[in-house]
């Protein structure tokens, strides 16, 4: 009974809920442990990595949907419209009385049309534009203050100058002109009627032997002018015609309203004035 007592006094004495340590394990157990946190670990970064990279990705999209140029690449509005719209950079260096030598597409030909880069090249980056599928818009405009006040910020596009290209063969072309005086210039300077009465007009389907468009506005202001082309198919002809719009003096017509037709010499000569066909 004593060597009993000797014995349990003489072990070691382990705290209450503390297991025994059952002695060494073995390590493959602590491997296999450390190789499934480690996975666990190397998954949640690589997925982190590819999470943001799609996030980042989609609201890429969203903000910059892409613009199909060719069949076999896109590029993004932002990029294409960077190539041809800048504010800071743009200038209005357009000469409304010199707009001969621009060439346009008909619907479905581009013939001899400006391309758009051929434009921006000549007449620098557009103030603003837009573009979709089928067809591109920029314009030019000449900034002015929207108030007497210096230090005002308000500013609004007097000459508008605005062109719309299509879309031919993945690039686009010259398609449409239109462009737009300031409202209080051109309301200002009327047209006189003893003036309008007095032009000439030639050939209703030609122009020939018309006044010159160069003529007319190198005396008048116009409120608007737009060109454009038009093909007869049957005859297998391709026109550009010119509309130009002036205010008017007299109290009969608000406006005056002569269209031209460009000649092999590029200048427009009128062949007709008012609505008549």
């Amino acid at each position: 009974m004593e060597d009993r007592r000797k014995m349990s006094i003489n072990q070691t004495q382990v705290p209450f809920g503390v297991p025994v340590n059952p002695g060494p394990q073995k390590s493959g157990k602590g491997l296999f442990i450390g190789c499934v946190i480690g996975s666990i670990v190397l998954g949640l970064v690589i997925g982190l990595i590819f999470g943001r990279s799609f996030g980042v990705e989609a609201v890429t999209k969203k903000a910059y949907p892409h613009l199909h140029t060719t069949a076999d690449s896109t590029v993004s509005k932002r990029d294409i419209s960077s190539r041809y719209i800048d504010p800071k950079e743009t200038a209005f260096d357009w000469d409304i009385s010199d707009l001969g030598d621009l060439k346009f597409a008909t619907y479905d030909d581009k013939g001899d049309a400006m391309s758009i880069e051929e434009v921006v090249k000549k007449y620098g980056k557009a103030l603003k534009g837009s573009f979709n599928g089928t067809t591109a818009q920029l314009e030019w405009g000449e900034l002015e203050r929207n108030d007497t006040d210096e230090e005002s910020t308000d500013y609004k596009t007097a000459s508008e100058m605005n062109l719309t290209f299509m879309k031919i063969d993945g690039h686009y072309y010259l398609r449409n002109l239109y462009f737009s005086e300031d409202y209080d210039t051109a309301d200002a300077n009327p047209m006189p009627t003893d003036h309008y009465e007095k032009l000439k007009a030639g050939d209703p389907k030609t122009g020939k032997d018309g006044v010159s468009y160069k003529e007319v506005l190198s005396s008048n202001i116009p409120s608007s002018i737009s060109i454009r082309a038009d093909q007869d198919y049957k005859a297998k002809v391709i026109t550009n015609e010119m509309e130009i719009r002036f205010n008017s003096s007299g109290s009969d017509e608000d406006e005056y309203k002569l269209k031209f037709i460009q000649q092999a010499d590029g200048d427009y000569r009128l062949a007709l004035k008012g609505d008549s066909d």
